[in-house]
């Protein structure tokens, strides 16, 4: 149970962990001309500013031939040219000589790259390759026999763009070849292909929409399948499986509704080990949860494309993101909002760094970020000038994000602490705190003037009003719950509730703590009294958790989420209904953010999801899968 709570303590904004830096806001460049094919000369001219010995060649006007180019491009350092018509054109002429080519590779047969075109560039005595098959799933086998084969390759639709470019510079650093392939059924130039290599690894990319599971099972039964809800989740699963590899200080934007200024800014961002991200307007939570761990680690933006591909409000919602996006963005995290501020942390993945958000704070419009530590913050609270939160100790460091301090250090984990009447109030993990074990602390904000309380047992809830803490023990002798209220002094200590009343849960509000504990059948029972334990009544079987907010109680039972008044009376059903345990709430404003824990077959451990629904129940979205 104490894991559970613990997790939830997190889970439900309570808060998180960090130390002290400020860092400069992002810089955003872009790379445009007047049309993608200006825009892929300027790409050029960026990335291959001295010139460059090869250059690949595809049609501008479809994306098939060419989604499978960038590998190639990164083996002979070669920027991606897109060209338009029957002749070529005369800015990509003047192109090539700037960079003083001497070579071409043609992706494509003459039906999408005409002869013409080979013609002239070979009577500029330019020497021509063209890599064309009879359909785009053979032109990427003739691209990838060219490769230098590191026994890896990537399988994407040649259906579409997105998921392909996704890959695309990821698969150009590795050398690998990217294949391409309808829904089900491998063509026999990819089998061919295929069939006399020792492959090690096959990255899918696309969920089984796309490429389907016949296909996988057939031909790669051990592949890795890359794959999100929309092309902007899968383009950032790409990325979150590759992070190791790639620099995100820099990254490169493009469109994600159109393919050609991606098609060339692969070549680019190959050749730099980045990755690029594809934006729109309809970017899913998941892609953007993705985006939000990596903000803190991301310095430079250079957009690929003008106003027209990628709109100004596209770059400020993927790099500046506002607080209500906070809100949603992030999975296991805190935040705190004051003075139109949000300050917020989250643990992402618990091991990799690219998957944390250290301490940073946000202005509500997105526009001002700046991180104030470079540790992951816990329990976030805001004080006057100071920002208090918990990192394998408690620290506080300046809204400025400048004196960063650790004031109790003799602590391995607090578990849980707030800030009451200038006074910092904790307990710690049982399995560990040395010095705090089983006990309240309480100290002054500098963390001077500490006074240590035992408890009679593991405190596993705990609320403050006025001068008072109230808390439930856990005693490991009994199995049972005990509920107290004392004073910050540890003085007028008093039991409320004692071992056979056994209280699971409390929560003080206006005067009165509500309470659930464990009756007879499979149900708890909530009540409330006043805050001297007086005036005890019954107010409904619960299944397991409540919340008080906004002068009603909020509950499940059965199957479905309930509401009243605080005395128990109207009862109403609210439109949220479920099929998994419900195991806590969180009612913040005009919003009930529901935990749901569910286990896997196999897996001993909880798993949680968090949906978030209007108060009376409806438009439940899904926080947290």
């Amino acid at each position: 149970m104490k894991k559970s709570l613990k997790f939830l303590s997190l889970i439900l904004g309570l808060s998180l962990l960090t130390s002290a830096k400020a860092y400069a806001s992002t810089t955003t460049h872009r790379i445009a001309g007047n049309d993608r094919y200006d825009t892929a000369i300027e790409i050029s001219k960026n990335g291959w500013s001295t010139g460059s010995d090869y250059v690949v060649l595809a049609y501008g006007e479809n994306f098939p031939d060419a989604l499978c180019a960038a590998p190639l491009a990164k083996k002979y350092n070669a920027p991606i040219l897109l060209n338009p018509g029957n002749t070529l054109d005369s800015r990509v002429q003047e192109e090539l000589l700037r960079l003083k080519v001497k070579q071409v590779f043609i992706i494509g047969g003459i039906g999408v790259v005409p002869q013409a075109i080979e013609d002239s560039l070979l009577s500029q005595n330019i020497k021509v390759i063209r890599l064309g098959g009879q359909d785009r799933y053979e032109t990427s086998v003739k691209v990838a026999e060219q490769l230098d084969f590191n026994k890896e390759i990537v399988i994407a639709t040649g259906e579409d763009y997105p998921d392909a470019l996704s890959i695309a510079p990821i698969a150009a650093q590795k050398s690998m070849p990217i294949l391409l392939t309808p829904y089900d059924d491998l063509p026999d130039s990819v089998v061919k292909y295929i069939s006399d290599k020792e492959i090690s690894k096959s990255y899918i990319i696309g969920g089984y929409s796309v490429i389907s599971y016949n296909l996988n099972s057939k031909y790669f039964p051990n592949a890795i399948r890359l794959s999100g809800d929309s092309r902007y989740s899968t383009n950032m699963a790409v990325i979150d499986y590759f992070a190791s590899s790639i620099n995100i200080d820099t990254i490169y934007l493009t469109s994600g509704d159109n393919f050609p200024d991606a098609l060339s800014g692969a070549a680019l961002a190959a050749k730099q080990s980045r990755c690029m991200i594809l934006a729109g307007d309809c970017m899913d939570t998941t892609a953007r949860r993705s985006i939000f761990t990596k903000l803190n680690y991301i310095k430079n933006v250079e957009v690929l494309g003008g106003t027209g591909a990628v709109f100004d409000s596209r770059i400020k919602n993927v790099i500046y993101p506002s607080g209500d996006d906070i809100d949603v963005l992030a999975q296991t995290y805190s935040k705190i909002k004051k003075d139109g501020m949000y300050y917020y942390s989250s643990y992402l993945h618990y091991t990799d760094p690219n998957y944390r958000v250290p301490l940073s704070k946000c202005s509500e419009d997105g526009l001002t970020r700046q991180q104030l530590s470079d540790k992951h913050a816990g329990q976030i609270n805001v004080d006057g000038d100071w920002v208090y939160f918990v990192s394998n100790g408690l620290y506080r460091v300046k809204t400025d994000g400048t004196g960063e301090t650790i004031i109790s250090s003799d602590v391995d984990h607090v578990y849980w602490y707030t800030i009451s009447n200038n006074k910092i109030i904790y307990y710690c993990d049982t399995e560990a705190s040395s010095s705090g074990k089983n006990a309240f602390t309480i100290m002054d904000l500098d963390g001077s003037n500490k006074l240590i309380i035992p408890a009679d047992g593991q405190i596993i809830s705990t609320n403050i009003d006025g001068d008072f803490i109230y808390y439930i023990n856990y005693s490991s002798a009994t199995g049972k719950q005990e509920m107290y209220r004392m004073k910050f002094d540890g003085s007028e200590k008093t039991m409320l509730l004692d071992q056979s009343f056994n209280p699971y849960a409390m929560q003080v509000y206006n005067g009165f703590i509500y309470y659930s504990v464990h009756e007879d059948g499979s149900y708890l029972s909530l009540y409330r009294m006043k805050l001297d334990g007086s005036e005890k009544s019954y107010l409904c079987p619960i299944n397991n958790a409540f919340a008080v907010s906004n002068g009603r109680i909020y509950y499940d039972y059965m199957t479905s989420m309930f509401s009243m008044n605080l005395d128990g009376s109207y009862n109403t059903i609210l439109h949220y209904s479920y099929d998994i345990p419900i195991c806590n709430y969180y009612v913040k404003g005009s919003y009930i953010y529901v935990t749901h824990r569910r286990y896997f077959t196999g897996d001993e451990s909880p798993h949680y999801s968090v949906v978030r629904t209007s108060l009376d129940g409806g438009g439940a979205v899904p926080i947290i899968n």
